[in-house]
């Protein structure tokens, strides 16, 4: 089964168990539940279905693990979003929570290739100061136009700054 095969949702029920599991060696649907905000009923029927899939061994009022197959795919994700919101603070000059926010929203739908051209461009301006600060003024003169300002302005998705 790959990642693709999954809905984000599930996919964030992965990485919270990663997460949970990578201090805990173990997660329980009640950190899980407090992790992603949501109610146990929820976390319930979101585990079954990761267990039918055979990514996650659980069984009701147990403790939960990843399967080795949960486990990769649970780590691909996770990388996608250390990635984005690598990129997003590092390169796009956003805060962490505007980041964090981007990288959740987006992580699902970045592939392979996608990772590896971000994952490679950050590396390369991580190892050439010179070429961060060169992109970095660019952007900032190329910015002055402020072209999607002007265009959502006064809709809803212009609201979101």
């Amino acid at each position: 089964m790959s990642e693709h095969e999954l809905t984000s949702t599930l996919e964030d029920y992965l990485e919270t168990i990663l997460n949970i599991v990578s201090t805990r060696k173990v997660a329980r649907s009640m950190e899980i539940a407090e992790s992603l905000n949501v109610k146990r009923p929820t976390v319930t029927v979101a585990l079954r279905t990761l267990a039918e899939k055979g990514l996650i061994n659980y069984e009701p009022r147990s403790y939960i693990t990843l399967t080795d197959n949960g486990e990769k795919i649970a780590k691909c994700v996770d990388k996608r979003h250390h990635v984005l919101r690598d990129f997003f603070m590092e390169v796009l000059n956003l805060s962490l929570q505007e980041s964090e926010t981007a990288a959740c929203h987006m992580e699902h739908s970045m592939d392979n290739n996608l990772c590896e051209a971000v994952t490679n461009l950050l590396t390369a301006l991580r190892n050439d100061q010179d070429l961060a600060s060169r992109l970095k003024k660019a952007m900032k003169t190329a910015g002055k136009t402020g072209k999607c300002k002007k265009v959502c302005k006064g809709t809803a998705l212009g609201n979101k700054e």
